[in-house]
């Protein structure tokens, strides 16, 4: 954050438009960013949400295709493309809901960040709207106390030639047990052509909307908290 705020000031000398930029960037600070969970546009400054990036000219293509490849990647691939397929979600009829959960029903939501360092660097994450979730199971994510973390890391910045690592698992919580489905209501206008395609979606689809379903084998925790 602090790199891209003075990147931001030293091209902004002599132009309106950066200088104006850079005045809206920092006014941001890092949880706000955070929390934004867009992306922001260079020319205007705004952030931009997924719905925004998938109808823009110059963002459409790029932010489509990772759009296209989470779908793949929660539901069983797309276009022969993708890797650690998961099966998380299945794309059902409105009126395959039974009727004792439409009060259960979630809605879905896009999660757009740059990362560069990765080899897919516009990351689309698809997530579920925690607040409506009535699941009976356990959803929270147990975590370490700040007073551990801190005893770890004196604990290793106080022992000489000391080396540390740590370790991500892909697609964590998408492989967690289900005691029941939970059900998500989602807009047809938010999946990419693509997906629509492969998953032949118009023939589920209610008017312009569709419900997915997380099927017993999906995840817990799979919600904007715990991701």
């Amino acid at each position: 954050m602090a790199a891209a705020r003075a990147l931001a000031a030293k091209n902004q000398k002599g132009n309106p438009q950066q200088h104006r930029l850079t005045r809206q960037f920092n006014h941001l600070d890092e949880n706000e960013v955070d929390q934004a969970l867009a992306v922001m546009d260079k020319q205007s400054g705004n952030m931009l949400n997924n719905r925004q990036l998938l109808r823009h000219p110059a963002y459409r293509k790029q932010w489509s295709l990772s759009s296209s490849i989470e779908f793949g990647r929660l539901a069983n691939g797309v276009g022969g493309r993708g890797k650690n397929l998961t099966n998380t979600i299945k794309f059902i009829c409105k009126g395959d809901v039974p009727k004792g959960r439409h009060k259960d029903v979630t809605y879905g939501q896009f999660v757009c960040t740059v990362q560069p360092e990765r080899l897919e660097p516009n990351r689309t994450r698809f997530t579920v709207g925690g607040d409506r979730i009535n699941y009976p199971g356990e959803v929270a994510t147990p975590t370490g106390e700040m007073l551990v973390a801190k005893l770890l890391f004196n604990s290793l910045v106080s022992t000489k030639g000391a080396k540390f690592m740590t370790m991500d698992i892909s697609n964590f919580y998408l492989m967690t047990p289900l005691k029941r489905p939970e059900y998500i209501h989602m807009k047809l206008s938010d999946i990419p052509k693509e997906n629509i395609n492969e998953d032949k979606l118009l023939e589920k689809a209610h008017r312009t909307a569709l419900s997915t379903l997380l099927p017993p084998r999906a995840c817990t925790a799979y919600h904007k908290q715990g991701y």
